[in-house]
């Protein structure tokens, strides 16, 4: 079908199918293993409201995730990691930037302990739409759109606000 790309481990399949970090690894390493580039959806569950707890509660529920996945792939495969903390999924407001880009360069900081060899992109999908891109650029690569891409309007405008960067 010429498909490049395969999301895998949303939370919402997560929630309904019960599937576990092991599925989603196993998941990431067929998707490897057919010469695709596996979407592996990341993101905590839990929302503290004290600010010193925020980021470190984010990167340790991520990181099992994170792990699992890069287990099961070939040390030089490209991977993709979505993240969005499961607490903005259908939320009106994504988080804050701030916590995005805190949240993300961790989780790039620890993908890179890892020492592997392959691409590592990181997308933001919470609620992302125009403007999104500019407030989070200092940690990730690009935007893994939901709802807000179902007018190509807003489309339109984060792909012009995308290539301006």
């Amino acid at each position: 079908a010429g498909a490049s790309i395969v999301e895998i481990g949303h939370a919402e399949r997560r929630r309904l199918f019960g599937e576990t970090d092991s599925d989603v690894a196993k998941k990431a390493a067929a998707v490897a293993r057919n010469g695709m580039t596996p979407l592996v959806c990341i993101g905590e569950k839990s929302k503290s409201n004290i600010a010193s707890q925020v980021v470190g509660i984010a990167v340790s529920e991520c990181k099992p995730q994170i792990k699992a996945a890069l287990s099961q792939l070939p040390d030089d495969a490209d991977v993709i990691l979505a993240y969005e903390p499961v607490w903005a999924i259908g939320a009106s407001e994504p988080a804050g930037a701030d916590h995005v880009v805190a949240v993300t360069q961790n989780l790039r900081a620890l993908v890179a302990e890892t020492g592997r060899k392959g691409r590592t992109r990181i997308l933001y999908g919470g609620s992302a739409g125009p403007g999104t891109f500019q407030k989070l650029k200092d940690g990730v690569d690009g935007l893994f759109l939901g709802r807000f891409a179902h007018d190509v309007g807003n489309l339109e405008k984060v792909i012009e606000e995308m290539k301006e960067v």
